[in-house]
């Protein structure tokens, strides 16, 4: 496990080779900058980068995030997206959440950034994550 945060939230990574998933578990408040920096360190490194699956269970966080840093989460997103295309990795990502207003976000983000390229990464909104490894063709 690999542990991250800030003063507001906290963050744990989990890695399953059997599965090829990554799991992002975050806690307190969530902002803007601890999804950019997670997103940040499992882009850059080349070991977690090339998971196919990928799930960031949001559950029982508060998420604090208004249109600009949206704005700023999406264009991060594509830019993620890109370096994925270019390796050919298809990746998955869900996004696990149990609150309406990072449910809607959720799926804000999975519409905006929908690309029909194989190579793409799916980016779905889950509220369970039993919902999200199912999808994933994880048993539970």
């Amino acid at each position: 496990m690999l542990d991250g945060g800030c003063s507001l939230a906290h963050y744990e990574i989990d890695v399953d080779g059997v599965n090829d998933c990554l799991c992002v578990r975050y806690s307190g408040v969530v902002g803007l900058d601890d999804l950019t920096r997670v997103m940040a360190r499992t882009m850059g490194d080349s070991r977690l980068r090339r998971l196919r699956r990928r799930i960031h269970d949001l559950r029982g966080t508060e998420i604090s995030v208004d249109k600009a840093d949206f704005d700023t989460l999406v264009q991060a997103t594509v830019d993620a997206r890109k370096i994925v295309e270019e390796e050919g990795l298809g990746q998955q990502v869900a996004v696990v959440v149990d609150s309406d207003l990072g449910f809607g976000l959720a799926r804000m983000l999975s519409a905006i950034t929908d690309d029909p390229d194989e190579r793409a990464p799916k980016i779905l909104a889950f509220r369970a994550l039993e919902e999200a490894t199912a999808w994933m063709g994880i048993d539970g």
